[in-house]
């Protein structure tokens, strides 16, 4: 399917009405919200994916620990972001990542190898946060003998 976008978008559409019923049983549930939000984009269908994936963030940040999906409700909104072509909050996210508790090392590699980041990887803000962690990385320590 690649570079096949209406089948792409069909592909996708299949399931939501399954994913919607399964949120609406599980209301409270972030995942159900973010696989919904996926789905979504993935059709064409941006309003509502970035509905469900802020959803789902505020779903999971109600919570308020680790364990509670945070990190993969931000995920699901970045991929939403990036998915309907919302740039600049794509990278907004990455900016929050880099300034909370992800390490400038994991941050950067991801940035320069997640193929999900291939949409934005050319764009001047992404490049300048990459740069600006890569300068406040420190090296890598040497290989262990």
């Amino acid at each position: 399917m690649s570079g096949d976008t209406a089948r792409a978008r069909e592909a996708f559409a299949g399931p939501i009405a399954r994913m919607e019923a399964l949120r609406d049983s599980f209301p409270d549930v972030s995942r159900r919200h973010q696989f919904l939000a996926l789905h979504y984009a993935g059709a064409g269908r941006a309003d509502e994916a970035l509905l469900e994936a802020r959803r789902a963030r505020a779903i999971a940040l109600d919570v308020a620990d680790m364990w509670s999906g945070v990190p993969q409700a931000e995920e699901t909104l970045l991929q939403v972001h990036i998915a309907v072509g919302n740039v600049t909050q794509a990278v907004d996210i990455l900016e929050e990542q880099a300034s909370a508790s992800m390490p400038s090392r994991v941050l950067s590699a991801r940035m320069r190898t997640d193929p999900l980041l291939d949409p934005i990887r050319d764009d001047t803000a992404f490049q300048r946060l990459l740069e600006r962690l890569e300068a406040v990385t420190p090296p890598a320590p040497p290989p262990v003998s």
